[in-house]
C-alpha cells in the first residue's frame, strides 16, 4: 500500500507554518483524542474551522466559528487555508 497524493499533500499543509489569517481546524490526532476521551464531552464538530488572530512563540490563538476563542498549540491543527497573499 503506497502513499496517495491526497495524504502528502495534507501532511504538507499540517506541516507548513501556520500565521494569523489562515484558516485551520483541528489535526486528526486531537479528533481521536477527544473522541477516547472519557472525561470531556465530544467537541470535534466545533473544532472544524476556525481563523488564527495571534500568535506567539509557543501557541496560535484561534477563533473558531462557534465563537470561542483558545490557544492551540501548532501540533494540534492542520491549514484548511492559507491567508491570501501568501
Amino acid at each position: 500500500m503506497g502513499i496517495t497524493v491526497e495524504q502528502s499533500e495534507k501532511e504538507k499543509m499540517s506541516t507548513t507554518m501556520k500565521s494569523v489569517g489562515d484558516v485551520v481546524r483541528w489535526s486528526d490526532f486531537m479528533i481521536a483524542w477527544n473522541a477516547r476521551s472519557n472525561y470531556l464531552p465530544d467537541i470535534a464538530h466545533l473544532r472544524q474551522r476556525g481563523v488564527i488572530y495571534d500568535e506567539n512563540p509557543k501557541y496560535y490563538f484561534v477563533h473558531w466559528d462557534n465563537g470561542e476563542r483558545f490557544a492551540e498549540s501548532s501540533e494540534n491543527l492542520e491549514i484548511v487555508s492559507h491567508t491570501k497573499g501568501r
